[in-house]
């Protein structure tokens, strides 16, 4: 029985934006501006995530987010990014 997740955070509501990594029990976060390259710095910081760790997508078994309230933009953008790679992936 796995007694341990790996998830992956999306926080992209407020003027800083983070992306954070849960994976067996180390936390690791990055932040950034939440601006008009949001986006592209999300894209960004999740591949340097994955670079460190030496992970997939695949090897995520939760993805999250931050649902509201917060800036419009950011909470579409999380939401949607975080629905695609769970689709794709067959995770929760």
């Amino acid at each position: 029985m796995k007694t341990s997740s790996r998830i992956l955070a999306f926080d992209l509501h407020a003027n800083d934006a983070v992306v954070a990594s849960y994976l067996d029990g180390k936390q690791s976060q990055y932040s950034f501006p939440n601006d008009r390259n949001t986006a592209c710095r999300v894209q960004a910081t999740i591949q340097t995530m994955l670079h460190a760790t030496n992970l997939s997508i695949a090897a995520f078994d939760v993805f999250a987010y931050h649902c509201g309230p917060g800036r419009f933009s950011g909470l579409r953008l999380a939401a949607g990014l975080v629905h695609a790679m769970a689709f794709v992936g067959g995770q929760r």
